[in-house]
């Protein structure tokens, strides 16, 4: 293989080299699409959380509420006087916010999240443009290869 720089000149490449490398982005695409999928889902869900932060906000002391106890189970419960909330940060950690704290910490989580989708979009749209290139050589050498097998049965 001809390499320089760290880059690789398809043309130098095998067609079994080739496939293989195809074959190994094309990989990356799909695992991209799902981390892609994945910021976007966090995107969605601290957007929910931020939402319920205000809501709460706007509850009086003594409102009826179903508190989760998991994703498919609530429990009844009542709003007591006005109080912090208790914030899930991650990886077990929580801590103890007002409203407008938590408003802002999954604003800023957002705008974070946002980024990384961004990055991992750009990202994509390289790989893709990668393996375009590389079917396109490996389209070329297939044809050649084609064409010079009956050649080549035709001069024995």
């Amino acid at each position: 293989m001809a390499v320089q720089g760290g880059s690789v000149h398809l043309g130098s490449l095998s067609i079994e080299q080739l496939q293989q490398l195809r074959k190994a982005g094309q990989d990356e695409i799909e695992d991209l699409s799902q981390s892609l999928a994945q910021l976007q889902n966090a995107v969605y869900r601290l957007n929910n959380s931020k939402h319920a932060a205000g809501e709460y906000a706007t509850l009086q002391a003594g409102n009826e509420i179903l508190v989760p106890m998991t994703p498919s189970v609530y429990v009844p419960g009542s709003v007591i006087a006005q109080q912090n909330l208790l914030v899930d940060l991650g990886t077990g950690y929580y801590a103890e916010m007002t409203v407008q704290e938590a408003e802002a910490y999954f604003a800023r989580r957002v705008k974070t999240v946002k980024e990384q989708i961004e990055k991992a979009t750009q990202m994509l749209s390289q790989k893709r443009q990668q393996i375009e290139a590389i079917t396109i050589v490996l389209q070329r050498k297939t044809m050649l290869a084609a064409g010079a097998a009956p050649a080549a049965a035709g001069s024995s």
